[in-house]
């Protein structure tokens, strides 16, 4: 049987109308037997399926960043599910003239609707809370070339006049850098050195948001770094003397 049996298809599709369409038939029926006018009783099923729905999408979406806000949205959809059969069941009862309408029946459908503003308008902030805390990254931050890898071309003359003379590093080409521009040696240096950090904070080696933070770089070149760190021997994973001038990293000679 292949993935797309058209059968499956079409006996899914046959039960979710037929399923929607008495459910909705039934609550709209329980809202009149409660004394609704035919145009508000339409709103009750709406309210109800709409609250599943909404709850049942933040509970399994993807993009729903936190456990707490996913369990909140799965209580919330389990719960309209639950006010659904209720009203199911309250519906064929009375139409079938084994209960008559009366007060509690009142009361129940008449705080449904606000109970589920409610419960929906929570959800809403809580995931928007929940988004909030998460963070959206930063953007890269451009620069004039590229934060200077070992076969980057020199940046302009009048840049590097700017800037006092760097120290050549060991087996490196000499790459002449500006005030704005740290070389790809003092970069890695200094990210050797947040590595470092991480691993005596929390025992794992620093991440790519790290690296960008600290070393105020974008998301490739912070990519770079840490894949170079992670290629270095376990003995080139010490901490390297690093100078600041002009608040740029720079290796120390």
């Amino acid at each position: 049987m292949s993935r797309r049996d058209p059968a499956v298809f079409i006996g899914l599709a046959v039960v979710t109308l037929s399923a929607a369409v008495s459910s909705f038939g039934a609550l709209y029926g329980v809202a009149v037997f409660a004394g609704w006018s035919k145009q508000m009783a339409l709103t009750f099923p709406a309210t109800i399926d709409a609250t599943a729905m909404v709850a049942t999408r933040i509970w399994l979406a993807a993009s729903t960043p936190t456990e707490a806000a996913r369990r909140y949205a799965r209580s919330v959809a389990v719960g309209a599910v639950l006010v659904s059969l209720a009203g199911n069941g309250a519906y064929h009862l009375t139409a079938a003239h084994v209960i008559h309408p009366g007060v509690a029946l009142v009361i129940a459908t008449g705080t449904v609707p606000p109970l589920a503003l409610a419960v929906v308008a929570h959800l809403a902030v809580l995931r928007g809370a929940a988004l909030d805390s998460v963070g959206v990254p930063e953007p890269a931050v451009p620069t004039a070339s590229g934060l200077g890898t070992p076969n980057t071309p020199e940046v302009s003359a009048t840049a590097t006049t700017a800037a006092p003379q760097r120290p050549a590093l060991p087996n490196r080409t000499r790459v002449p850098i500006s005030a704005d521009t740290p070389s790809w040696g003092a970069l890695l240096a200094t990210a050797q050195q947040v590595n470092a950090a991480s691993v005596a904070e929390t025992g794992r080696p620093a991440g790519i948001s790290r690296l960008r933070a600290e070393l105020r770089v974008g998301q490739a070149k912070a990519q770079q770094l840490r894949d170079h760190l992670k290629a270095l021997p376990a003995a080139d994973h010490t901490r390297l003397p690093v100078e600041r001038v002009n608040g740029v990293p720079v290796a120390a000679g």
